[in-house]
């Protein structure tokens, strides 16, 4: 394993939690920490938490064990602090992720901004969410800029198993075969729609989808490369 510091952030609804969780069970001696900032458009940007970079720094220089920094916040916000740190990250279909991520918040589990706009009435319908301005293109927002190419890892959720192997061929983490994340109970049919409504979507999130596409690429690219 060539790193001992590992940036993980988390775009919501792509499979993170569920990652930081294996690891925290099955990888060893890992340690780590979060920082969930809940990035929306519009909304301040991301900066690097004092207290996560302090335990960062410290972990780095020591080396023992690798150290995961983790959460709802950009890729940049501690990249820019650890530029030698290895960043991954997984993506979704944006259809889906924010499907996904529209029944997730019924459980009550939206940022606080979001929640607070489900409380007073003000989100009441999936349509509404999709067309939201503050979460248009959310993926492409969590990115923050970076090229695809600063990555150590990108692992798509529609290729699930597959980005696991690809994630533990990488990094060298070890832990046993994951079933798919489906912990949400809320989903309806997969949240399918018509092929119309869906192109609609395509077209309201259209830097998602265009990302997403380079994505798949350069994950299909790594999978051949490590034999995946």
């Amino acid at each position: 394993m060539s790193h001992s510091l590992f940036l993980l952030p988390h775009i919501p609804r792509t499979g993170g939690t569920y990652l930081s969780s294996v690891l925290q069970v099955h990888a060893g001696n890992t340690l780590d920490r979060c920082d969930n900032q809940f990035p929306l458009r519009g909304a301040t940007p991301c900066v690097p938490n004092a207290g996560v970079v302090k335990w960062a720094a410290i972990r780095e220089t020591e080396g023992k064990v690798p150290s995961i920094i983790r959460g709802h916040h950009t890729a940049g916000t501690y990249s820019v602090v650890f530029p030698e740190a290895f960043l991954g990250m997984w993506f979704r279909d944006p259809v889906s992720r924010i499907c996904s991520h529209w029944w997730y918040m019924q459980t009550g589990k939206a940022s606080p901004a979001l929640q607070r706009d489900i409380d007073e009435g003000k989100l009441i319908d999936r349509w509404q969410f999709i067309c939201d301005p503050r979460i248009r293109n959310l993926q492409s927002l969590y990115v923050d800029d970076l090229p695809i190419g600063d990555f150590d890892f990108v692992g798509v959720v529609e290729e699930w198993a597959r980005s696991h192997a690809l994630f533990q061929a990488v990094t060298g983490f070890r832990y046993p075969e994951c079933g798919y994340m489906g912990d949400n109970v809320n989903r309806i049919n997969d949240y399918a729609m018509s092929a119309e409504c869906r192109a609609s979507v395509e077209k309201i999130h259209a830097e998602d989808m265009d990302l997403y596409a380079r994505i798949k690429e350069r994950f299909y690219a790594d999978c051949e490369k490590h034999g995946v």
